[in-house]
């Protein structure tokens, strides 16, 4: 304001007529000149007046948008932080000091915002891998991220611990299966032929946990339990008619003992 008062607008204006005097320019003219001049600094002064005007309703449009969603991203993060510690300047302040202390605290929050998000999508992640190691359907309650709170994180690790139990006990269980089969092998003096058969020989080879591998050596291992019981009758079978040789024969009970001996299995 003092700047637009300094222009000395009478003093120009009195040079300019003791020039235009001094040219011979007729009074007419001179009003001609001064009307143009008055013409082109009130359109300077109007444009002015509109440049401030629209950048006064942008910065009030922008901090009206950025309220909007500072109260979206509180009502988000309810559940995660003290949203009501979270303050914005009133009215009382500058549109500049407004937008500027509301753009902090939306940076802010949406930075809050975005640590939820990756810590839910993270875990999120987690357990739809593991349900695909396991070979389960994923819980349909869990496929959103859902609320940014504690207890959604909460509702992951419980379903997250689940699904560790469930892998520990799946292992157990592979393991168990692997000893089984590999015991009868030794006993049926089997040689692994299949890809599966000589993955379990391999001790590098992790089988994994999912629910078709301990189908499968489920029924590995039954197929090796009914060839075992089938060579089992077979041999008691043979030791019938040995036996009923043996006594036929007269043959000597030492020499049937380290037979016996000699031979069991």
């Amino acid at each position: 304001t003092t700047a637009l008062q300094e222009l000395g607008i009478e003093t120009y204006a009195s040079t300019l007529i003791d020039s235009w005097t001094n040219i011979g320019e007729s009074e007419a003219t001179q009003q001609k000149y001064v009307s143009e001049l008055v013409s082109s600094i009130r359109a300077l002064l109007d444009d002015a007046v509109q440049a401030a005007d629209q950048r006064k309703e942008d910065i009030t449009s922008r901090i009206s948008r950025k309220r909007e969603n500072i109260d979206n991203l509180k009502a988000e993060l309810v559940g995660a932080m003290d949203t009501e510690a979270v303050k914005i300047p009133g009215d009382e302040a500058t549109l500049i000091d407004q937008i500027n202390t509301i753009e902090a605290v939306e940076v802010q929050l949406l930075e809050e915002r975005q640590k939820w998000v990756d810590t839910l999508s993270a875990k999120r992640d987690q357990a739809q891998e593991m349900c695909e190691q396991l070979g389960l359907d994923y819980d349909a309650k869990l496929h959103e991220i859902g609320p940014l709170t504690p207890g959604r994180v909460s509702d992951f690790d419980q379903y997250i611990g689940f699904l560790k139990e469930t892998q520990d006990e799946r292992r157990q269980v592979i393991s168990d299966k692997v000893n089984s089969i590999k015991h009868y092998w030794s006993v049926l003096e089997s040689t692994p032929t299949s890809h599966l058969e000589k993955s379990i020989v391999d001790s590098s080879c992790d089988l994994g946990v999912h629910i078709e591998v301990i189908e499968a050596l489920r029924q590995m291992e039954n197929d090796l339990h009914i060839e075992f019981r089938s060579r089992e009758a077979e041999t008691a079978e043979l030791g019938r008619e040995i036996q009923h040789l043996w006594d036929l024969l007269q043959v000597d009970e030492a020499f049937q003992a380290h037979f016996s001996e000699k031979h069991d299995g």
